[in-house]
């Protein structure tokens, strides 16, 4: 039987003005390139839950945030071909969590995994894009939960 190597990971679903950030995988990325998903990531260790989803908003995108609710759970498998080190396949728990901005909502795209950032509207547009394969039903999830 082959080791699993288990790492957590939180998403932001940050709300602004009726519109959801969603951020693109850029074409280099090794992983899901030009796929949509929201800012968040691994956690580190030692690291409290909330200053981890807002480090990994402030890093992916320059925006400070206000973490809230939780509201869905999922995993998802990174393949080994992604994790030339220990060439083990790495299973990624994650949450979605509602959060608000602490800031203005100018992004800034800090890291080369990202290719570009939109602020999409949750009613109209948000199911048209193509996202990540773990994160379509929690972005179908939002959507239909989703109140003004």
């Amino acid at each position: 039987m082959q080791d699993e190597f288990v790492m957590f990971a939180q998403k932001a679903f940050i709300v602004f003005d009726g519109k959801l950030l969603i951020i693109q995988k850029s074409k280099n990325c090794t992983y899901n390139a030009l796929k949509w998903e929201v800012p968040g990531g691994r956690k580190q260790i030692g690291e409290n839950l909330d200053d981890h989803i807002k480090r990994e908003v402030l890093e992916e995108v320059g925006l400070e945030i206000v973490p809230k609710n939780v509201f869905d759970m999922w995993k998802f498998e990174i393949p080994d071909s992604v994790n030339p080190v220990s060439k083990t396949p790495i299973t990624v728990v994650a949450v979605a969590r509602i959060c608000s901005l602490n800031s203005n909502a100018e992004t800034k795209i800090t890291e080369d995994v990202i290719g570009r950032c939109e602020w999409v509207d949750i009613n109209e547009d948000l199911l048209k894009y193509d996202f990540m394969q773990g994160i379509k039903p929690v972005m179908e999830n939002f959507v239909k939960n989703y109140k003004k």
